[in-house]
């Protein structure tokens, strides 16, 4: 009876309210998860958790909450950490990272009058200015 009377409240939300909603929503997830992934940060950062299979698996899971801006933090701190050992694991993350947030791929387009400019990335500027 619950579950029926949430869509009810849910479906009479003006588009304002639903946004809202949904963005509450979106940052308590990002908050209920930030314990465990300061956790497992910490263990990389002390070198409790040095095993690079471990740490990418763990990165592949933190980079769905990484909208968040605390835990965003927390994924650049284990790049930072693994970069001198497996630059191409970070290499590799920090595209994911862009693939998945940002959804700016390759290539910079801008548009110039009527005519677009399409710039390949220069990816070693994007992995230092991400670790900076």
């Amino acid at each position: 009876m619950a579950k029926n009377k949430d869509f009810e409240a849910i479906n009479r939300m003006n588009a304002f309210e639903l946004h809202e909603f949904i963005v509450n929503g979106i940052r308590g997830l990002g908050a209920s998860v930030l314990p465990q992934y300061e956790d497992f940060t910490e263990k990389v950062l002390s070198e409790t958790i040095t095993d690079l299979k471990v740490i990418e698996r763990q990165l592949d899971n933190i980079i769905g909450y990484a909208f968040d801006e605390k835990i965003l933090v927390l994924y650049k701190k284990i790049l930072k950490k693994i970069y001198p050992r497996a630059p191409e694991v970070v290499e590799f993350h920090i595209d994911e990272y862009y693939n998945y947030h940002k959804d700016d791929g390759e290539v910079d387009v801008e548009l110039e009058g009527t005519s677009v400019k399409i710039t390949p990335i220069d990816k070693k500027k994007r992995y230092k200015e991400f670790l900076a």
